[in-house]
């Protein structure tokens, strides 16, 4: 069994349990993409669901938390309760600060990934159709303006094969990035897609308060060996 993109749905909203001793994927000394995709490649049924692959890394990076994205926002405006908003404007808002960037591919490890308007939307989406990160709508706004240095930053955490049958996606990868937004840590979890024109895209971001994963409130995963 390896990791099912609906798991981000079904699994988030619920607890699965405790936490097995599994082996960790995560080396922060590894320093080619070739290391990283063995080390990948060696674990990937470690994993249940994206869920334990992202606990797995919180628990690595917690205790030396360090990111050169510091995200401020203008505290002395009155914020936008992006809760009350149709899903169109959302996007919208999304759209306009990602293009303050000013280009839409980016580097990570030597690979191109690039964000389209079509990406983005799809992130809303799912954005506002979760429990627990549509409270966070504010602050995905923020990392839209910020997805450069996260996409770029980003460590990669695992890997899944297309297991929907959809003909333009191949495989999927999933990162994680640390940053901090008005002081406090959160970890930023986004998805890659490789399409069938060799393009690999954004296609959806998550966002999680570290404090809250470490206490497992928002992420009790079950993290099971399969395939031993």
């Amino acid at each position: 069994m390896v990791l099912k993109e609906k798991d981000f749905e079904s699994v988030m909203d619920s607890a699965l349990g405790g936490i097995s001793g599994a082996t960790s994927i995560f080396s922060p000394g590894a320093n080619s993409n070739k290391q990283q995709n063995n080390q990948i490649n060696n674990t990937i049924n470690t994993y249940q669901n994206i869920n334990c692959a992202i606990y797995d890394y919180v628990n690595s990076i917690k205790e030396n938390f360090q990111t050169d994205i510091n995200i401020e926002t203008n505290k002395t405006k009155i914020p936008i309760d992006y809760s009350t908003q149709s899903q169109m404007m959302i996007f919208n808002k999304a759209k306009e600060v990602f293009s303050k960037i000013g280009k839409n591919v980016f580097k990570n490890n030597g690979e191109n990934i690039y964000v389209s308007n079509s990406d983005i939307k799809e992130s809303i989406a799912k954005t506002v159709r979760n429990t627990n990160q549509k409270k966070l709508l504010s602050e995905h706004i923020e990392v839209f303006q910020h997805l450069d240095k996260i996409i770029e930053n980003g460590q990669i955490i695992a890997r899944d094969s297309e297991t929907k049958s959809r003909s333009q996606y191949k495989n999927w990868d999933y990162y994680a990035t640390p940053i901090t937004i008005d002081g406090q840590n959160y970890i930023v979890e986004f998805d890659t897609v490789l399409r069938d024109n060799g393009q690999k895209h954004f296609r959806l971001e998550r966002i999680y308060l570290l404090e809250e994963v470490t206490k497992n409130r928002l992420l009790r995963p079950a993290r099971l060996k399969i395939n031993q």
